[in-house]
């Protein structure tokens, strides 16, 4: 909710059935988030499957992009549902 809020206060476009059914999303590098995403709240991640999409998101993003992926998936990890 928070991002389509965001997203239209900027005169964004997001598509947020992408996050389910892949794709492209509108949001910058949104595939390769996503993935971060799955990779870093999935149970069955490996320390390399973390490795390579640590690697593609710096390569990509750079590190100060990445820092703010990995924090801001640490903040949803920490909320109580």
């Amino acid at each position: 909710m928070l991002l389509g809020l965001s997203s239209a206060n900027q005169g964004d476009t997001v598509d947020f059935s992408a996050v389910n059914d892949g794709g492209e999303n509108g949001v910058p590098h949104g595939d390769l988030l996503v993935r971060f995403s799955e990779v870093a709240a999935s149970l069955d991640s490996t320390e390399e499957d973390l490795a390579a999409v640590r690697g593609q998101m710096i390569g990509e993003m750079g590190e100060i992009g990445f820092v703010e992926a990995a924090a801001t998936v640490a903040n949803f990890t920490m909320m109580t549902r």
